[in-house]
């Protein structure tokens, strides 16, 4: 029989309310679905105190009984399911949750811990770990459903929004899960917001890679893993597993593990035409290829070693161009830029970062179509550029269909 304290009521519900957590931590309960995060269900109370609810439809409130023969009012923290008590605690101050010596009702031994949450950055994190032990018992939809929660507290919080690379984190995990339930687009959605957050993103890429495998868009994929495989090459203490990943898709699709463009993604007929083996053709600084058909450029050779890489094609545009950026987050854009010493302007593309240009090349108009990035004709931004300057290699996922000489 639960014996419950009596407790001296005063109608203080506002301020009860006011000085409660907005979550609770249920943890090491014998019935596995009693466990989880509790959050203040809003507009609901019970009793004057507020009621708690997790993800699986527990909830957690104040209760009352008479005391026998008295009468008198005898008050208790009881977590329930479709009304049935599961576990149940007596408290001394009715907004006071207790931590230990919950009793089981209806409840499988051992009884609960139960943890006040103190802030918005715990609240998160224990949604992060239900949502990782969801995900490791394959209960896919608690996995996602406590992993939104998680980004949902993070991105709404003033003071944990700007966390960037964990935000990153989260949804390349709650992508996995997405791919778990073969639910491809979410996925991407998941991957794409994860580099908009952290372009150097491992976790994020090698899911982008692994996506398009299964759904057999295999040049995506080898450029996402040829990605993916650069940066962790070049980290002194890569993860393993993630690195294991990686290799197993690139092994697949035939391609070297180097940081090379993809082999996939130089159309045959384009190296036909032009009697160019795969290394030259992206090279080729006398080819004009309409920007519509360049799906990524390569920048090499620049002083500043973080501008290097792949640049991708984004949904982004700039002036008529398409928006290129790499996994580092440096962007190549299509600006105006002024003629020194004159009032004319001409059309240039943009090595940059931020709002900090460091390199630039000024090309002339071809017409309709927006020019392409030059090969050469870099100059850098008074010191933000550091020499040598960049070269750039076009990226062309079909066959060119006209050219002519240099700009």
């Amino acid at each position: 029989h639960l014996r419950l304290y009596r407790y001296g009521w005063h109608d203080r519900r506002h301020s009860m309310a006011a000085s409660m957590p907005s979550h609770f931590c249920v943890a090491g309960a014998g019935t596995p679905e009693a466990n989880g995060v509790f959050e203040r269900i809003a507009g609901e109370s019970h009793e004057g105190c507020p009621v708690f609810g997790s993800l699986r439809g527990y909830r957690m409130s104040l209760s009352c009984q008479p005391e026998a023969g008295s009468g008198r009012l005898l008050w208790g923290w009881v977590i329930g399911h479709a009304g049935v008590p599961v576990y149940a605690c007596p408290t001394e101050e009715k907004p006071q949750v207790p931590r230990d010596d919950w009793q089981c009702f209806e409840g499988t031994e051992p009884a609960p811990e139960v943890c006040a949450l103190a802030n918005e950055d715990s609240a998160a994190a224990a949604y992060e770990e239900e949502a990782d032990s969801a995900a490791l018992r394959t209960d896919l939809q608690q996995a996602s459903s406590a992993f939104d929660r998680a980004l949902s507290i993070r991105a709404a919080s003033s003071s944990l929004r700007h966390d960037w690379a964990r935000r990153a984190a989260l949804h390349a995990r709650r992508g996995k899960v997405w791919q778990a339930l073969e639910k491809f687009d979410r996925a991407l959605s998941d991957a794409h917001i994860a580099l908009t957050l952290c372009p150097d993103s491992v976790p994020a890429l090698l899911l982008r890679a692994q996506i398009f495998f299964e759904t057999r868009e295999l040049q995506e994929c080898a450029l996402s893993a040829k990605q993916c495989w650069a940066l962790m090459t070049s980290s002194e203490t890569p993860d393993i597993s993630l690195k294991k990943g990686c290799k197993r898709i690139l092994d697949e699709l035939n391609e070297p593990l180097d940081d090379k463009l993809p082999m996939s993604f130089v159309a045959s007929d384009f190296l036909e035409e032009f009697d160019l083996d795969v290394n030259s053709a992206f090279n080729f600084g006398s080819t004009r290829i309409g920007l519509e058909e360049v799906v990524s450029i390569e920048v090499a050779d620049c002083g500043i070693h973080a501008c290097r890489g792949l640049y991708n094609r984004t949904v982004q545009n700039s002036n008529g161009a398409p928006v290129y950026e790499s996994a580092a987050g440096y962007r190549m854009s299509l600006e105006v830029l002024p003629i020194k010493g004159t009032t004319e302007v001409r059309h240039g593309w943009v090595i940059g970062k931020g709002a900090n240009g460091l390199y630039g090349a000024r090309v002339a108009s071809s017409g309709s179509t927006s020019p392409a990035p030059p090969r050469s004709g870099w100059r850098a931004f008074g010191d933000a550029g550091m020499p040598p300057m960049p070269t750039c290699s076009l990226l062309h996922r079909t066959s060119a269909t006209e050219h002519s000489g240099c700009d």
